[in-house]
């Protein structure tokens, strides 16, 4: 089994045991979101003002294949935006995110990994639509800035991602 593998079916089971343990214990969220990339977006809240999040996404727009998977660790700021009834919480975390790039058909001496592992800081406000006591559709817009490197260090690159999405919150 290659060492890409070993982190890919780690990272994955640690994003499952998240969300299972959201599902049955919390405050727990479920959509979608489109930008960069579109996926399915999941969010726990432990707190008002602590959350954690994960996603998986596929660059289907840019048709290159990358499929991605991120977790992140959120601080929340309830009372930032709060006007008489419109209360818009900002986000600021941390996370890692790991992509999986579709290489096939690319020339040998090109600098395209397939497997990527970074870090990434997810800055964002939030809106709930309080349908029922407990069901609401939550909408988010996120700027996220990220790290990524190689599995084998051989290069190393910045870049940002924008996304909007809505998920149902239970």
């Amino acid at each position: 089994m290659k060492k890409g593998e070993n982190v890919k079916k780690g990272f994955i089971l640690i994003l499952i045991l998240i969300n299972t343990v959201s599902i049955i214990y919390g405050s727990f969220s479920l959509g979608v979101s489109a930008g960069t990339a579109l996926g399915v977006s999941s969010k726990y809240e432990f707190s008002e003002n602590f959350a954690v999040d994960a996603g998986i996404t596929s660059h289907i727009l840019d048709n290159d294949g990358t499929i991605g998977v991120n977790g992140d660790i959120l601080c929340i700021f309830p009372k930032v935006i709060d006007f008489e009834s419109l209360n818009i919480p900002l986000y600021a975390g941390i996370g890692v995110c790991y992509e999986k790039n579709d290489i096939t058909g690319l020339p040998t001496d090109t600098t395209v990994s397939e497997h990527s592992i970074g870090a990434r800081i997810p800055i964002g406000f939030y809106y709930h639509f309080n349908i029922t006591t407990s069901f609401a559709i939550e909408t988010f817009v996120e700027f996220v800035p990220c790290y990524f490197t190689t599995l084998d260090f051989t290069c190393s690159f910045l870049c940002s991602n924008f996304n909007i999405g809505v998920r149902a919150a239970f």
